[in-house]
């Protein structure tokens, strides 16, 4: 009986962190998308900028 509640806290514990794991790589994809949008929008903007006539 002992040896059941174990292997169930175990897969218990593995999901939460593979979770947690999953959390903290989707927020830091989202950080890295929003990067570098601001990136690109910036040089689009140097782009334009440079483009439009006085």
């Amino acid at each position: 009986m002992k040896e059941q509640v174990f292997e169930t806290e175990t897969v218990y514990n593995l999901t939460f962190i593979l979770g947690t794991l999953w959390e903290v790589i989707s927020l830091l994809f989202l950080a890295v998308i929003i990067y570098f949008i601001i990136k690109l929008y910036r040089k689009l903007i140097k782009f334009l900028d440079r483009n439009t006539p006085d």
